[in-house]
């Protein structure tokens, strides 16, 4: 299947014969950005049967592979070849073996949207974005701060939406929306079982329910085995979750398309609960420092030890890429000084 996808006229991506798993996956996550036709993919998915590695090339890491300027992430359902030498030019064309999971292609999608979107002069800001009476306030927190959480309670009680992982925010403030799928555990407790009043996700949530019910009886019935038990345990402190976008946890919720930040929050977990610091309150230095930081943590996450490894084999597109990334880097810095000053000049004028 061919299906397209535009980031607000931003970053228009393509994906090529994919597989139908990967493009109901891509839909359920980015189906907001759908389009039917695209005068050109800035980045290009082809999918294909398989991808033979070249004749000589080096292991960067076990499931890393390298030659001439491309780097092969070998996932363990299939190949993608990514041609970093061309990371920095117009269109970027990506294969990726039938076999790969949707997952790990919106893995690759991220991360060039990421680093991609500074060239358009926005930050993709690892936050949480809502519209609350009328003011569109962003939650900017670091992971398994209870970003989640806040957005069900938040929706629940009528916010609109702009993003839950990602929003787009350029240097005036702008924000643009980024609805894509969000991962619901069962560890959020009420949250989690709230969803069952959702006709769409109770089966999905029963599943789960039933499945961590046996667990907890196998758990019991193996206590005096302790190898037994361990594996049991293991498996009841896993990350299962269900994942489900915008129009499946609340039909009908207002999407916000684009707006203007009011206000900008640094949300942190504590021991009695979520705090959360006006972000005009902070220095200017310090809030800049974390903002980055937690933007590159999430921005890492991705890829971070294959990319790192591939910077420190050194060749000359290593040190192309390298000097790219640099000047990105003092261009997201730019944004988000630029953020921080606009938001707190609204925020000191309310």
């Amino acid at each position: 299947m061919n299906v397209n996808f535009s980031i607000h006229g931003l970053f228009n991506i393509k994906l090529s014969q994919a597989p139908r798993p990967v493009v109901d996956f891509i839909r359920s996550d980015l189906g907001y950005f759908e389009r039917t036709d695209l005068p050109h993919g800035d980045l290009e998915i082809e999918f294909v049967p398989k991808i033979d590695l070249p004749a000589r090339f080096v292991y960067l890491q076990h499931d890393l592979a390298y030659d001439q300027g491309v780097l092969y992430f070998l996932f363990k359902t299939g190949t993608v070849a990514f041609p970093i030498k061309e990371f920095a030019g117009g269109s970027l064309l990506v294969r990726a073996e039938k076999g790969i999971s949707g997952f790990e292609a919106l893995r690759v999608i991220e991360k060039v949207l990421s680093l991609k979107l500074i060239e358009s002069g926005y930050s993709m800001m690892h936050a949480l974005g809502l519209k609350e009476n009328g003011r569109v306030n962003i939650y900017v927190g670091l992971q398994g701060v209870g970003k989640t959480t806040l957005a069900l309670q938040k929706l629940r009680q009528g916010a609109g939406f702009a993003g839950e992982e990602f929003v787009l925010v350029d240097k005036d403030a702008n924000v643009l929306c980024y609805p894509r799928g969000m991962n619901v555990h069962r560890f959020m407790g009420e949250e989690f079982h709230r969803l069952r009043a959702n006709p769409a996700l109770k089966p999905k949530v029963d599943k789960e329910l039933r499945y961590w019910r046996l667990l907890s009886v196998l758990n019991f019935v193996f206590g005096p085995v302790r190898i037994l038990k361990t594996i049991v345990r293991n498996l009841l402190g896993g990350k299962r979750f269900i994942r489900a976008n915008i129009g499946e946890l609340f039909p009908g919720a207002e999407i916000l398309d684009k707006g203007r930040i009011d206000g900008l929050f640094l949300l942190f977990k504590s021991n009695d609960g979520q705090v959360c610091f006006p972000a005009a309150d902070w220095p200017e230095e310090r809030a800049v420092a974390f903002l980055l930081r937690n933007n590159n943590l999430e921005r890492g996450h991705l890829v971070a030890d294959q990319l790192a490894s591939f910077l420190a084999y050194g060749d000359e597109p290593a040190a192309a890429f390298a000097k790219y990334l640099k000047g990105l880097q003092t261009s997201e810095e730019a944004i988000v000084r630029g953020i921080l000053r606009s938001v707190k000049g609204r925020y000191h004028g309310q």
